[in-house]
């Protein structure tokens, strides 16, 4: 059942599991963006049993005779938010092994979301990997903590160009609201007033959703 947050009580909280089962299509997808809004932002974060039903759920449209293309694109966004999933992880893998493949930037995102621990590893791995949506990955992946590197990484994506209307964008609203620099620290029994939460520039899917229709 749909919940209600309390900080914003007309806020409606959607049950991943209730949104997958949904035989509307059409209202599916509208509520997978909700939920991929949510967890953009950071206003909700993925439990595994929800990682675990995305995957099954991108599982079967991958194989289903005529796939839903923006059905398959959205449970794609969503696992890129994803908890680490046993099965889904060394598919993952594969994909960015593999340059000719699709969804390598999303095969990124959820890696380095995924496996915390291994972030350093993974971003020094791919540093020079020649596609721009990794680029991407690797640099959402510095912003917080490395926000100069971050804001390098989005420019040279600009500058080598010959990437889609769609990371263009994106990666200009990164820049525009990255700092060069981390915030400093604040000082002992100092009070910070309650900062707004920044959108993820990544969240334009009205505009975008048209080249995925099946």
């Amino acid at each position: 059942m749909a919940k209600t947050r309390k900080r914003h009580p007309e806020t409606i909280v959607l049950d991943v599991l209730e949104v997958l089962a949904d035989p509307d299509r059409e209202r599916r997808r509208q509520n997978l963006t909700v939920l991929i809004v949510e967890v953009r932002n950071r206003r909700r974060r993925l439990a595994q049993a929800e990682g675990t039903a995305l995957f099954r759920a991108w599982r079967e449209e991958a194989v289903r005779p005529g796939i839903d293309g923006l059905t398959y694109h959205k449970l794609w966004l969503l696992l890129e938010h994803s908890p680490a999933v046993e099965e889904f992880t060394p598919f993952a893998q594969r994909i960015m092994e593999d340059q000719s493949l699709s969804y390598r930037g999303s095969a990124a995102s959820y890696l380095l979301h995924a496996y915390p621990e291994q972030r350093d590893a993974f971003i020094a791995r791919y540093d020079q990997d020649p596609d721009p949506e990794v680029q991407n990955a690797l640099a959402f992946a510095e912003a917080v903590t490395a926000p100069a590197a971050a804001r390098s990484r989005w420019a040279r994506i600009l500058e080598r160009g010959g990437i889609s209307w769609d990371l263009a964008d994106t990666v200009q609203l990164a820049l525009a609201y990255t700092p060069s620099a981390p915030p400093p620290p604040e000082r002992p029994g100092s009070k910070s007033p309650p900062r707004k939460r920044k959108k993820d520039p990544r969240n334009r899917t009205k505009g975008s959703e048209q080249r995925y229709q099946a």
